[in-house]
């Protein structure tokens, strides 16, 4: 997935509706942070009105003629600033070093955002809100270790078009649904049906490769569509563009493809949606060189990497599905 060209998806009229359809879908990089405080935001379709309880509050500011507002919980907003000025009173949300605090920051968040809508953007206060508001809001979700905050967001004028053609672009349900757990294998290598079929406990499967040389691989991905890799000890290199899905049959051959299973990694939409050839990533390696046999993207067998004569192989422990 490509980022959008902001110079070409620059249009009017857009409107909530026509953005609702993509926001909950959106595949970018939120994330945020101040010292230890690390923020990861995701988009949400789930309604959360901004009640005036005293519960909320509002980030306000500007981008040229523009105006956009943050609707946070002021729990989060307070631990916020506390993270970037501990000795700060953050009871009192709209003195203007809170502000400053915020936009000091999140100035290279600013920055990227600025460069995505090509306009000067600043907070221009906080407070909290003292009138509900349930429509015309962008929600959002944010996660700060294992808690949860509801915030919603809105845009005006040519920040809303340009923030719809970015959803636009940039959005896909299946793509920000997909399990983030992925797969290191070692081949595919073909052997004999009869071998594959037949493996029992003990039993040893060449891998066709010397240690020394290049080990090559797929990383599978939960919807069985896999990159070619390069393997070097825990770390891949991605050698191909995506490719797949890793197709299941029934028919009779002589010969199949396994797949050694060797470690995993786990891989979040935006990070996948920025992989491409040369992208080199760690890998957790199964402990005691632990090794799964797949046939058709399905595990059956275990055992463990050992050599055979002077190349890789997987020695079998166990049948059975995994």
């Amino acid at each position: 997935m490509q980022a959008a060209n902001w110079e070409t998806y620059n249009k009017s009229g857009s409107t909530l509706l026509s953005i609702y359809s993509t926001w909950e879908g959106l595949i970018a990089d939120l994330s945020f942070g101040i010292g230890e405080f690390h923020v990861q935001v995701e988009t949400t379709s789930k309604a959360m009105p901004v009640t005036a309880n005293g519960n909320w509050a509002e980030i306000s500011g500007v981008a040229s003629n523009d105006e956009f507002a943050i609707y946070l919980p002021t729990d989060f907003c307070k631990q916020l600033i506390e993270a970037g000025s501990p000795g700060l009173d953050t009871d009192a949300l709209a003195s203007p070093d809170a502000t400053i605090i915020l936009e000091h920051f999140l100035t290279p968040r600013l920055d990227q955002l600025e460069n995505v809508f090509g306009k000067k953007i600043s907070f221009t206060g906080i407070q909290k809100v003292t009138t509900p508001i349930s429509n015309q809001l962008l929600v959002l979700k944010l996660h700060v270790n294992d808690d949860e905050y509801a915030g919603s967001l809105r845009v005006t004028g040519d920040m809303l078009d340009r923030l719809e053609a970015f959803a636009d672009k940039n959005s896909s349900m299946d793509e920000k649904m997909l399990d983030p757990h992925m797969v290191v294998h070692l081949g595919p290598v073909v052997i004999p049906s009869s071998q594959a079929y037949l493996a029992r406990s003990g039993a040893s499967i060449d891998c066709g490769v010397m240690p020394s040389d290049t080990i090559k691989g797929v990383l599978v991905r939960k919807d069985r569509y896999y990159w070619p890799i390069h393997i070097e000890d825990e770390v891949i290199e991605i050698a191909g563009d995506l490719a797949g899905p890793i197709e299941l049959t029934t028919a009779q051959t002589d010969h199949v493809f396994v797949t050694f299973g060797i470690g995993s990694m786990n891989l979040g939409a935006f990070e996948r949606s920025s992989v491409q050839i040369g992208t080199r990533l760690p890998m957790d390696r199964y402990e005691g060189n632990r090794a799964y046999v797949y046939y058709q993207s399905m595990p059956y067998a275990q055992g463990h990497i050992a050599l055979i004569g002077a190349n890789l192989g997987v020695t079998v422990d166990t049948i059975g599905s995994f």
